[in-house]
């Protein structure tokens, strides 16, 4: 239970940490786009992009299995990375996920190629794919739920090592009081353990009741024999009298 306990808030906190980060990754990429991306088009249209620096491709690296959209605020798409990408529906403000991506859109300016003159707006749209942060999520819990159930193995192993040790001077006691049951013989000791614990103080005590026991069994034992002593004497000094009496009836 303890192991749980600790695997699921340990868990719990590291996939929140993880899909936290990933999420901040993304907006702060999202965010710092329209800053980065200097933006060309013809003077003759603005659908036109001429040059994009730097290119789009080094934000949406494979690696990263990310997307950059470029749209007009019409919604046209006027660039790409890569150029073969799914949709992911018409660009929001707010951060949301679709098909597998966490997508989030932010306002940037083009420029006409060869001048440094706005010429509009565009919509920066940047999408990263969750699936590699899931399968993080997933090792992680696989990690703990493997640690959880060795640990477990690892705790009853102990645990049932430790309890054999500790039960290993009770269960010798026990040998000692069923032998002594079985003789009736008292004044066997019992095994006395090197450890001052709950195990020696009832070893010593079963020592100590076996002793009274078997002083009480001597004390019967010499009674009894004293009294087996006091009868004899006294038909031995009966007999005497007893015989003069039947020979003076017999002589009357």
């Amino acid at each position: 239970m303890i192991l749980c306990a600790f695997a699921i808030g340990i868990g719990s906190f590291t996939v929140r940490r993880i899909r936290s980060d990933f999420n901040r990754e993304v907006t702060d990429t999202a965010n710092q786009l329209p800053s980065q991306l200097d933006i060309k088009v013809a003077a003759a249209s603005a659908h036109r992009v001429v040059t994009i620096d730097p290119p789009l491709s080094s934000y949406a690296a494979s690696a990263d299995h990310a997307i950059v959209r470029i749209f007009t605020l019409g919604g046209t798409i006027i660039a790409q990375e890569p150029a073969k990408a799914p949709s992911l529906g018409t660009p929001q403000v707010q951060p949301k996920t679709i098909h597998g991506y966490r997508v989030l859109s932010r306002a940037g300016v083009v420029r006409v190629s060869g001048t440094d003159e706005p010429i509009g707006q565009v919509v920066i749209e940047y999408a990263r794919r969750t699936s590699d942060t899931e399968a993080t999520v997933a090792r992680v819990e696989l990690f703990l739920l493997i640690g959880v159930l060795a640990g477990t193995a690892f705790a009853g192993f102990a645990g049932m090592m430790i309890a054999r040790r500790a039960m290993a001077p009770i269960a010798e006691l026990t040998s000692t009081a069923a032998e002594i049951a079985r003789t009736r013989d008292p004044s066997r000791g019992v095994p006395q353990t090197e450890a001052d614990d709950e195990v020696s103080e009832l070893a010593r005590t079963l020592e100590g009741m076996l002793r009274e026991l078997d002083a009480a069994r001597g004390e019967a034992e010499s009674m009894l024999a004293r009294q087996r002593r006091f009868v004899a004497d006294a038909s031995h000094e009966l007999r005497t009298p007893l015989t003069s009496v039947l020979a003076n009836l017999e002589l009357l």
